[in-house]
């Protein structure tokens, strides 16, 4: 199954639907949502958001805070605060890999990714695939009403690389 780069599910008429958004319209939709949602303008939360635009994967606090033009800025703590509240107005978003670190990725339109997570190494890759759950969102959408509605879809497992490995130490379960 091929990416598909049209079917966003929001209602949000603000919201620039073009397909593939590359890191300086990623960066551009960022900074007018923040200004938009009443964000003043810090030379920090620039930094952080135009790291965010770079990365192709989500990225954790410690890459994100360990980059040298944010580390300049602010100290980890206070990325930590900006993400908190990127994600709070919906221009990032947090994804939760079981005990891991959190990983942060911005929630530009027409960018939504799902991911596959190694259970052995750690590994974070994007699956590539047409997400199944979109159709179900328009679905949420018409017959509940509600709006804005997202979704979290993650998958486990091992990596090729991992499967090679000789079986040792203490693998994350998922049920």
């Amino acid at each position: 199954m091929k990416p598909k780069a049209d079917s966003c599910a929001c209602h949000d008429p603000a919201h620039a639907h073009s397909p593939g958004l590359g890191p300086v319209a990623k960066l551009e939709w960022a900074s007018r949502v923040c200004r938009e949602r009443g964000l003043r303008r810090t030379p920090a939360r620039e930094r952080v958001l135009q790291f965010l635009a770079r990365q192709e994967r989500p990225a954790t606090l410690a890459s994100i805070s360990g980059d040298r033009a944010i580390a300049a800025a602010c100290d980890p703590a206070t990325v930590f605060r900006i993400l908190q509240k990127l994600e709070e107005i919906g221009v990032a978003r947090r994804i939760w890999l079981h005990e891991r670190a959190p990983y942060y990725v911005l929630l530009a339109p027409h960018d939504h990714r799902d991911y596959v997570f190694c259970t052995g190494c750690g590994r974070l890759e994007e699956t590539l695939l047409e997400c199944p759950v979109r159709e179900l969102e328009k679905e949420v959408v018409a017959r509940l009403g509600y709006a804005e509605v997202y979704h979290e879809l993650g998958f486990y497992g091992l990596c090729p690389e991992c499967q090679r490995k000789p079986k040792q130490g203490l693998r994350i379960k998922s049920r």
